[in-house]
């Protein structure tokens, strides 16, 4: 865009021929379509960093709305079940949640060669679970660990640094399912009434 908006200046300074001023034209279109793509692009970034949807309407809707999304883009279908009433998950929580649910779908799309993607939010004894099952191929023993796994093992890190687990299971031909467990922080006590 830059180098556009350099050519296009140096050229307003003289009177253009019609040929010139179609020229001009010609770019100035070509230079909105690429200012389009880059807002586009910064705008899905954005999303992707932290979608407005899980500030505004919590992790659940989120993660239905992430697997809308995602069957929309691959065709692949990923059916999402989410609790009726919003988890109590704080920020970080809510955010380590929806990264591992990210990571898990690219990693569908990337390397399960999957038809099928659940996907199931739910609190149980004090802690909030995600579950991301496909139907694909697996994953091969020696990649689970494998130290360029870095999405398995930053999907693994987020779940520590919240004193969570993620556990995956893969056996050979029959899919993969991907559980992160994080504690729900304890309910805030009330103030204490003075005496």
């Amino acid at each position: 865009l830059k180098m556009d908006v350099v050519w296009r200046h140096r050229r307003l300074v003289q009177p253009l021929t019609a040929t010139q001023q179609t020229l001009l034209r010609e770019r100035l279109t070509v230079m909105t379509a690429v200012t389009d793509t880059a807002i586009q692009s910064v705008q899905k970034i954005a999303t992707d960093l932290r979608p407005v949807v899980l500030d505004s309407l919590g992790l659940g809707a989120a993660v239905d709305w992430q697997a809308r999304d995602f069957q929309a883009r691959t065709g692949i279908v990923c059916v999402a079940t989410v609790p009726e009433q919003e988890a109590p998950a704080d920020r970080d929580r809510a955010t380590a949640m929806f990264r591992v649910l990210q990571e898990s779908l690219t990693n569908v799309l990337r390397h399960a060669q999957a038809t099928r993607v659940e996907i199931r939010l739910r609190t149980e004894a004090g802690q909030m679970i995600l579950r991301v099952q496909d139907n694909g191929g697996g994953i091969h023993p020696a990649k689970l660990h494998h130290p360029m796994s870095i999405g398995l093992a930053g999907m693994r890190e987020r779940a520590l640094l919240l004193h969570g687990q993620l556990e995956i299971q893969s056996p050979p031909g029959a899919g993969t399912t991907i559980e992160m467990r994080l504690p729900l922080l304890p309910p805030a006590k009330p103030p204490e009434a003075a005496p």
